[in-house]
């Protein structure tokens, strides 16, 4: 039985049930859920390790990893609703370095449906780790200028494949440049300090200790033809002569995906400001966000957006195949893969052979991160569910659709 900590409100038994019944969970590490209804925080629990001998904390903090692109997400919607941004301005005319090798027709449109070709830069692993280990990622003024100077890896707007960690520094430089603040600073006065959010982007500072301890994928506990699988796509994505080698920051031997660990043990990674993916924050205020998100922008009677802006936030604007990720797998799988729906900031929930992967309604949207970390919101129904994990073992967050419906069960019954 897992021990599981927390509270849930009368009638919301049946989600901890869920928990307390899969002994696995959490895998080897910790994690926690949350669930809003109404506006209401209606599911907190939380269990397992933050580190080694360490139980999780009901302030713990936990990795959410690519969720940070939905929070840089809602900053850039904010500044466009001010009038400060657009997604059709070439960004050159902001940042006019950038323009450089054929980059001068790209805009954040390009950007946010990953389709600038902008996939990384000659050199990255050097300047981001060279001065040590995670030393090089708050150093945003050379990163911005090796950005300026890198040829795209397709005609910017002519592919779709995966901005795993350009997305972030591109939407940074481009907020540097029009409002002199950083995504962090501004997620934090626009967002964070509003909502009442214990949610991070960077600039962690007192409360490193707080965040819980990542584990590595255990690929022996999986099937074989998935370890197959898994092992295929890790050779892909540590080649830095690959799409998604240079996206994924391979060095030959690793990507950034498996090196993620370290980085999150890293106090210079975890300081700097790295919104495609290095935020961290408690299930509850992740919860919090998508439920003021939710509600059309508005919770407790603070507005952080517009309710049209949160509508165009995961409104489909194409459909994609993924030729970054899907240069990864087998020639098979990349055939049978079937095209995505691309949004300028969420996931959408968009019916594929006759089901929904976010519930009934198709106004749902989601986010997600690397390791299992999930928060999704129902306009229809007011309910946000986020949940956290330490254990980066794929396939622990098949339990969240267990979660979900008894969220959706016990929110009919009252």
């Amino acid at each position: 039985m897992t021990a599981v900590e927390g509270f849930v409100a009368p009638g919301f038994e049946p989600v901890r049930d869920v928990l307390v019944r899969r002994p696995q969970a959490w895998g080897r590490g910790g994690g926690a859920v949350s669930a809003y209804v109404h506006g209401e925080l209606v599911v907190d629990l939380w269990g397992g390790q933050r580190a080694p001998g360490l139980p999780w904390q009901e302030d713990t903090l936990a990795p959410v990893a690519s969720i940070s692109k939905g929070w840089a997400s809602c900053v850039v919607h904010r500044l466009v609703e001010q009038g400060v941004l657009d997604f059709t301005t070439p960004i050159c005319t902001w940042w006019p370095e950038f323009a450089a090798h054929g980059k001068d027709t790209i805009t954040l449109r390009e950007v946010f449906l990953h389709s600038s070709g902008v996939l990384g830069f000659d050199g990255q692993l050097e300047l981001l780790d060279g001065p040590g280990f995670g030393q090089g990622w708050a150093d945003y003024d050379a990163i911005a200028a090796a950005l300026a100077a890198a040829r795209p890896a397709w005609v910017p707007g002519s592919r779709h494949g995966y901005h795993a960690i350009t997305f972030g520094w591109l939407v940074q430089e481009v907020v540097r440049r029009t409002t002199g603040r950083t995504v962090g600073d501004l997620f934090r006065t626009d967002f964070a300090e509003p909502l009442g959010l214990d949610s991070h982007l960077g600039t962690v500072g007192t409360d490193l200790d707080r965040v819980a301890r990542a584990l590595g994928a255990d690929l022996s506990s999986l099937p074989r033809a998935q370890r197959w699988l898994l092992g295929r796509m890790a050779k892909s994505t540590a080649d830095p002569h690959t799409l998604a080698g240079r996206a994924l920051l391979g060095d030959g031997r690793r990507s950034v995906l498996e090196r993620a660990p370290e980085y999150l043990a890293t106090p210079a990674w975890l300081e700097a400001e790295v919104p495609a993916s290095n935020g961290v924050t408690t299930a509850r205020s992740l919860a919090k966000l998508f439920a003021a998100l939710a509600a059309g922008g508005t919770l407790g009677g603070v507005r952080v957006l517009e309710p049209s802006t949160v509508d165009l936030m995961h409104e489909v604007q194409v459909r994609v195949r993924d030729v970054v990720m899907g240069e990864a797998l087998p020639a098979f799988a990349r055939r049978l893969a079937p095209t995505a729906a691309a949004a300028y900031g969420f996931v959408p929930n968009v019916e594929s052979k006759g089901k929904r992967p976010l519930g009934p309604n198709p106004e749902a949207f989601a986010c997600g991160g690397f390791g299992g970390q999930v928060v999704m919101a129902d306009p229809v129904e007011q309910i946000s569910l986020a949940s956290t994990c330490t254990d980066f073992t794929p396939g622990l967050d098949k339990v969240v659709p267990e979660l979900r419906q008894a969220v959706y069960d016990a929110a009919a019954r009252r």
